[in-house]
């Protein structure tokens, strides 16, 4: 539901740290009120969200929010990555041809 979604995305936000420091001004931050008051807009809709959990196996340099728009726009619509966990770097063994 979109409660769940906007719940989920306000404490993913509050986790985010607050800096006042100078070198963190005018886009070297994370711009997390902006970010906030971002998020308040879309959530204000009411319309209903889909999240989908995806698992995604790739080599270096892929970008997962790119994907995440690439998949919205193949579908028809807007997408973005709610959250990457990254499980694994490094080289990855074939043990299937073993």
């Amino acid at each position: 539901s979109t409660s769940l979604l906007k719940t989920h995305i306000e404490n993913t936000l509050s986790l985010a740290p607050v800096t006042n420091e100078a070198s963190k001004v005018l886009g070297a931050d994370f711009r997390i009120a902006d970010v906030r008051k971002s998020w308040d807009s879309v959530l204000l809709d009411a319309r209903a969200y889909q999240v989908l959990e995806l698992r995604v196996t790739c080599g270096s340099g892929a970008y997962m929010r790119t994907l995440a728009q690439r998949i919205g726009e193949a579908l028809g619509t807007h997408a973005l990555a709610l959250s990457i966990h990254r499980l694994h770097i490094g080289h990855r063994s074939l043990w299937w041809r073993l």
